[in-house]
């Protein structure tokens, strides 16, 4: 089985990468150029009316620049959404009120970057999830040897999530690649219960 994970940044990123980076040596991609269409910006969370994709708008140009230098736009107000979106998915969650001013703080805050907002969620994450072993890429490598590339490829392929109880989970079945902040507003302390106890598959 690998025993390395290469993950490119994410804001509340998968419940599945978050698995794999407490459990292997993990490295965070900071040397590649911005990929669309990618958990990069992007977060899923589980509503009344079922998953729900909540996404952070960038600047013009986003695809040719560096991670690092990828700029937030705020010329719309993503930010009321993007906060009511999670508001409406989890006010009912029995951990809503120890995690969701914290989450609002960063988001509020309004960084510059992209990179800037995913170091300030990553630091809110590793409070409550353990992380062993993590680096920041010291250069761009577009292969890697006997690795889990998460830059190209879905976490939920490598990971068996355990199954816990969702706020809508009466309505749907079992929902899996979700937002870390899923486990969170739902489990509280008992999250890293769930990272600890999923499956990682032997998928080369």
């Amino acid at each position: 089985m690998q025993n390395l994970v290469i993950s490119p940044i994410s804001i509340f990123g998968p419940i599945e990468k978050y698995v794999l980076l407490s459990r292997m040596n993990g490295f965070i991609e900071v040397h590649e150029n911005f990929q669309k269409r990618s958990f990069r910006n992007r977060t899923l969370i589980l509503g009344t009316n079922g998953i729900l994709r909540l996404s952070i708008p960038l600047e013009k140009g986003k695809t040719n620049k560096p991670i690092k230098e990828v700029k937030i736009s705020y010329a719309e107000n993503w930010i009321k959404d993007y906060l009511e979106g999670i508001r409406s998915a989890y006010g009912n969650s029995p951990y809503f009120e120890f995690y969701f001013d914290q989450i609002e703080q960063i988001i509020l805050a309004k960084p510059l970057y992209l990179f800037d907002l995913f170091e300030n969620s990553f630091q809110f994450i590793t409070k409550y999830i353990v992380i062993n072993q993590w680096h920041y890429t010291d250069k761009y490598q577009k292969l890697y040897n006997d690795a889990i590339d998460l830059r190209t490829n879905n976490p939920s392929l490598y990971v068996n999530t355990l199954v816990y109880d969702q706020v809508f989970g009466d309505k749907y079945n079992f929902t899996k690649a979700l937002s870390i902040l899923d486990l969170l507003f739902n489990l509280g302390p008992e999250s890293q219960r769930v990272i600890s106890k999923s499956v990682i598959l032997d998928n080369k």
